[in-house]
């Protein structure tokens, strides 16, 4: 049997991470750093259980070097394996531009490595 209560917990919070994710946008647009990495932060604890582990720094330093956006549908898709679907609707924007972002970021991020290879 189905918890209902568990379920309306999750909608609720569900519907929490996408206010956030709007105020953490606007955060970073009017470059509030200290308030921006404390959002962050919160957004992240709410969220449920990482899928896999940190990569090493090097990763996630590029990806910071990313815009907004792109940054986080690439952190959202990787480090707690959302969807795509998922992504779009958390971060308020439609499922195609979140496929770019991801495809875009990935690539960047890629190319980043390879320049640091040689």
């Amino acid at each position: 049997m189905v918890d209902s209560s568990n379920i309306y917990r999750e909608q609720r919070k569900a519907v929490a991470l996408e206010f956030m994710e709007k105020a953490l946008a606007i955060l970073v647009e009017v470059d509030d750093s200290a308030a921006d990495c404390y959002l962050q932060q919160s957004i992240d604890t709410c969220m449920a259980s990482p899928r896999m582990t940190f990569p090493e720094d090097e990763f996630w330093d590029c990806v910071d070097e990313l815009p907004h956006l792109t940054d986080r549908v690439l952190f959202l898709h990787r480090q707690n394996g959302l969807a795509i679907e998922q992504i779009a609707k958390r971060l308020g924007i439609e499922q195609k531009e979140a496929a770019e972002r991801l495809s875009v970021g990935l690539a960047l991020v890629r190319g980043s490595f390879s320049l640091m290879e040689h």
